[in-house]
């Protein structure tokens, strides 16, 4: 069995499979290809067609699609690649947390955060092109524009010297 996960990977996958006879896993953790068009990345029309059909293999030759949301499920089963017998190698994974399985204590200590009334927002990842900033920074002047008591919590794995870069320009 051979894990990949993302696009990249699932090539070599699809390549050990039909070549080695080998099964695998593709874990999709989002629609690569498509994300690759909508950041700009992916230009060219051609290629964006042809690197769609290698997705299209993959879905149809992976043992198993590994998936995050019930969303992303549905929205692949919607393109009609997989005949509904094969719609059952799709495998969901939800990417969540269950507060109810941590201690009371620190769920009360969460709530410490903020004040009453006031609505808090949480940002966790990093930030880059891939991120879209600027929908991140509208969205941000957007609340603090109709809502003053707002507070913004960010986990970011990026330096302070980008993280300053973003709260300064315009």
């Amino acid at each position: 069995w051979l894990y990949c996960r993302s696009f990249m990977p699932s090539i070599l996958g699809l390549l050990a499979k039909k070549t080695l006879k080998s099964k695998f896993i593709f874990d999709t953790r989002g629609f690569w290809v498509n994300e690759r068009k909508e950041y700009g990345n992916v230009k060219n029309p051609a290629l964006f067609k042809f690197m769609k059909k290698i997705e299209s293999s993959i879905i149809k030759n992976c043992d198993y699609l590994v998936v995050q949301t019930h969303k992303a499920q549905k929205e692949i089963i919607s393109w009609g690649l997989l005949t509904s017998h094969q719609e059952s190698k799709i495998v969901l994974l939800p990417n969540s947390l269950d507060l109810n399985k941590f201690e009371s204590s620190y769920n009360a200590k969460l709530n410490l955060i903020s004040h009453p009334g006031t609505i808090r927002f949480g940002y966790a990842g990093s930030l880059g092109t891939w991120y879209s900033e600027p929908i991140i920074k509208r969205f941000i002047q957007f609340v603090y524009k109709y809502s003053t008591s707002s507070e913004f919590i960010f986990l970011l794995n990026n330096s302070i010297t980008e993280w300053k870069d973003f709260i300064s320009e315009e």
